[in-house]
């Protein structure tokens, strides 16, 4: 009888053995996809933490282009002058702030009596110069006075080396 009591108390033993170690599965597989969910969000943000390096080395690349042009940056009014044989007023409207060494410049161009038929010179060259000025906006206004001629504004926008001019 002694020896039955035995066999049975190893049986309950290795019963309850065998329901703990079932308990510790389920746990460890639910365990399991919590981590798994967890290594997939930070895959995602690693493989998007790659793609914004990439954006970021390829910004560097462009700024380091742009420092390494040639140190032309000569006033707006010198590069435009062989283009207006009118008087101009240049005004500036205001600046940006520095990055990386360059500012941002805005500066507006009023000429009276322009002949039209310069003016894609006049954008041409501003657009060309290194480094280069972009036009941001253009108003014309039509001369009753004389025909083909009239009133243009324009606005352009570039990057001056911090200690730079653009008049």
């Amino acid at each position: 009888m002694n020896r039955t009591r035995t066999i049975q108390g190893l049986w309950l033993l290795a019963l309850a053995l065998l329901l703990a170690g079932v308990l510790l599965i389920v746990g460890a597989a639910r365990h399991a996809r919590v981590v798994e969910t967890r290594l997939i969000g930070r895959l995602a943000a690693v493989a998007e933490l790659r793609v914004l390096q990439e954006r970021a080395a390829a910004n560097e690349a462009v700024r380091r282009a742009f420092e390494a042009l040639p140190d032309e940056s000569s006033p707006l009014r010198a590069v435009l002058k062989p283009c207006l044989e009118q008087a101009a007023e240049f005004r500036e409207l205001g600046d940006g702030d520095t990055i990386a060494g360059w500012r941002p410049r805005r500066t507006e161009l009023v000429v009276n009596e322009m002949p039209l038929a310069d003016l894609p010179a006049l954008v041409v060259r501003a657009e060309t110069h290194r480094p280069p000025w972009r036009l941001a906006k253009c108003d014309i206004t039509a001369s009753a006075r004389a025909p083909g001629t009239g009133r243009v504004v324009l606005v352009f926008e570039g990057f001056v080396p911090v200690g730079g001019s653009d008049q």
